[in-house]
Parts: C-alpha cells; sequence; structure tokens
C-alpha cells in the first residue's frame, strides 16, 4: 500500500503532529507541531510516509483526505 502524503495536510507519528512541507510517497519533509511554544513549528525533519497517519482537516469538514 501506498502512502501519499500532501503538502500542508497535518500527521501524527507517534504521540506528535507534524506538518508535511512537501508532497511524496516515500521520505518527506515535515516539521513537528508543538502549540504550546510561540513558534509552534520546530526544525524540519525527514519521515518515511509509511510512519504518518492524515489528520483530519477543518477545509474537508473534518474529513480526512
Amino acid at each position: 500500500m501506498t502512502h501519499q502524503v500532501h503538502q500542508g495536510q497535518r500527521y501524527q507519528c507517534g504521540q506528535n503532529e507534524y506538518l508535511a512541507y512537501e508532497n511524496g510517497t516515500q521520505v518527506v519533509q515535515v516539521a513537528r507541531i508543538d502549540h504550546d511554544l510561540l513558534y509552534p513549528l520546530h526544525a524540519p525533519i525527514l519521515l518515511h510516509a509509511s510512519q504518518l497517519t492524515p489528520l483530519p482537516v477543518r477545509r474537508f469538514h473534518g474529513e480526512v483526505r
């Protein structure tokens, strides 16, 4: 099964939320979201698309893309 990651979409990996910086099906660049910080994005890292689970998006009325 291929996992497609979409730029701008929020994903979960373990206990953390991530924002995708690029589209892809293999290794993609993401930034961890931490709502306790003034600027909530950490430095970008690389994760494999299969590790990321898409989260619901408000613009799709709570649906997962």
